[in-house]
């Protein structure tokens, strides 16, 4: 990355040498940037909570985005908007339901709207760790 003409590589930011932000991920074409916000502050709590680097923790935001039962996630699109306390009201409902987000190994992030059914997991894998703590909106 280039910024006023100085070479700069973006690496994770860490707490207690631990690194706990993930660097940058690519959403394409697609307006999903709050689902991208919100797995990677989940990501960052759950790194900072059990002081374990970031990089071993990947929320699907496939799931977040097009999957998650809250709200119009079935008419969902890439040009849909979302807020972020949609978002985290939809982290919150599967709690509530004993559920969890998909790693990104089970369902990986895709813009294309013709790889059939974008909520087939690959698998059933929840990272276990999120099961310890609760992750919801709060006002201030």
């Amino acid at each position: 990355m280039m910024s006023s003409g100085v070479n700069m590589m973006l690496t994770p930011f860490c707490c207690l040498g631990v690194p706990i932000i993930s660097t940058p991920k690519d959403q394409g074409s697609c307006s999903t940037c709050v689902a991208f916000v919100v797995t990677a502050a989940l990501e960052t709590a759950l790194a900072a909570a059990i002081q374990e680097p970031v990089n071993g923790i990947d929320f699907s935001e496939q799931q977040l985005f097009f999957c998650s039962e809250t709200g119009s996630a079935v008419t969902r699109s890439c040009s849909s908007p979302w807020a972020i306390k949609s978002a985290l009201d939809a982290v919150d409902q599967l709690q509530k339901e004993g559920k969890f987000l998909s790693t990104e190994h089970c369902m990986p992030y895709s813009t294309d709207i013709y790889s059939g059914d974008r909520c087939a997991a690959r698998c059933d894998d929840t990272d276990p760790r999120v099961k310890e703590g609760i992750f919801r909106f709060m006002s201030l």
